[in-house]
């Protein structure tokens, strides 16, 4: 049976970071949280209630795909044929066979 050092380091080491609940609900996360997370005045987090135990996620101001949908559509030709033309420029396509 191996003995594992790393978990025994980590049980003599562990400190449990605490915060007291105000009488208007709030608390003051640690700053080893803040710091870890990048969580800065004004970010929101989100809570599963339905989790087994207290869970927060950070939530993100842009969602990278929406906020690029729709912003070619005022640039955008009338056709796709019209688009590709303007995007690689007029392409000759070969003649069919008869």
């Amino acid at each position: 049976m191996d003995f594992n050092f790393d978990a025994l380091l980590f049980f003599l080491t562990f400190e449990p970071m605490r915060a007291t609940l105000t009488s208007k609900g709030q608390i003051t996360l640690p700053v080893k949280l803040r710091r870890k997370f990048a969580l800065l005045p004004g970010t929101v987090l989100e809570f599963d209630e339905h989790a087994a135990c207290l869970q927060a996620r950070k939530v993100e101001k842009h969602k990278p795909a929406r906020s690029v949908l729709g912003c070619l559509r005022l640039a955008m030709p009338e056709s796709v044929a019209d688009y590709l033309d303007a995007v690689r420029g007029p392409v000759e396509l070969p003649r069919r066979k008869s």
